[in-house]
């Protein structure tokens, strides 16, 4: 008996050591960048859907707008390159139920539908066509500006103005899917689900 309780004994032992171990919840998948929707100056549209966010409930404001993007991974050694560009036009894929600034596959109107940035250059906002920024080594972060020239604009119709803004992929980062499309619009909501089309 008393080896059957010694036994019992060392089995629970076994049992409860083994449970004990800590698991590692790090983060092995590949590295990417996306932006930040709750970061920044009240003026970041964060687009994942037809269905858009307006943080604050406020217009841009008028001037320089900083925009923040986040590395998804671990930080690095290296200064980090992140380019973005902005779309003229861009596509909500129906099934995925995403937005994307590659024209899906299917017909127009069944399969996917395009939307139009129709904020102008030069009148809503100033920014160059495309564009560089870093995430500075040792950071999980970066940003750029977008100088904002109105924010008068209605944003809950779909004429509204505004324009989307892509992270696309570079040599040492890969964009993520839907999270790395934005878009900026120059105005308020004034309804808790607008939509853009």
């Amino acid at each position: 008996m008393k080896h059957i309780k010694i036994f019992i004994f060392v089995c629970l032992a076994v049992v409860m050591s083994s449970s004990c171990e800590k698991e590692d919840f790090s983060y092995e998948g590949p590295d990417y960048v996306e932006f930040v929707p709750t970061k920044g100056s009240g003026t970041m549209q964060y687009l994942n859907a037809r269905y858009y966010f307006h943080n604050y409930n406020i217009a841009p404001v008028l001037g320089l707008n900083k925009f923040y993007v986040q590395l998804i991974g671990p930080q690095r050694d290296v200064d980090t390159k992140v380019n973005y560009v902005i779309r003229q036009f861009v596509y909500f894929d129906i099934a995925r139920n995403v937005i994307t600034g590659k024209q899906p596959e299917g017909v127009e109107n069944t399969a996917w539908y395009k939307i139009s940035s129709t904020a102008v250059a030069g009148i809503q906002y100033n920014a160059a066509e495309t564009g560089t920024f870093i995430i500075p080594s040792g950071s999980s972060f970066g940003s750029f500006e977008i100088e904002v020239l109105t924010n008068s604009d209605n944003t809950n119709t779909k004429t509204s103005k505004m324009v989307f803004i892509e992270l696309i992929d570079s040599e040492s980062i890969k964009a993520n899917v839907p999270t790395s499309i934005l878009m900026l619009c120059f105005g308020k909501r004034n309804t808790s689900s607008p939509t853009i089309f």
